[in-house]
């Protein structure tokens, strides 16, 4: 079973030329990433679930993070159901807005949240 933490990072990471994280990495983080943090699934349908999602933007420029988060959000809304066929939609929650990370002087922080709905792998 391929959870939709997985979809969503295989997603970004293949669209966006930045790394793509679940955790902040531990020493030297990139100047920009992008995090992705999942809640628990839950079955939409017997063919789909919804899963909370945070998408976090990490960056060192603030002008940088701002712009990012603008297109990961316009991307998620708006792109990301049409090109994975295991993605068939988001619907946006908050965001996007700072979100200070009280373990990092070095880098800004804007988050937004949503539900992201992705097909089940389903026995053939």
């Amino acid at each position: 079973m391929v959870l939709a933490v997985e979809r969503l990072l295989e997603e970004l990471k293949a669209r966006f030329d930045v790394p793509v994280f679940t955790k902040v990495p531990r020493y030297e983080a990139p100047g920009l990433f992008i995090r992705v943090d999942a809640g628990e699934p839950r079955a939409s349908t017997v063919v789909s679930e919804d899963t909370l999602m945070a998408v976090q933007v990490y960056g060192g420029d603030l002008d940088e993070t701002i712009t990012l988060i603008g297109r990961l959000r316009q991307y998620l809304m708006d792109e990301c159901y049409r090109v994975n066929p295991h993605i068939v939609w988001w619907r946006e929650e908050a965001g996007p807005h700072e979100f200070p990370d009280p373990d990092t002087d070095t880098h800004t922080r804007y988050q937004l949240t949503g539900v992201l709905t992705t097909t089940l792998d389903l026995p053939a």
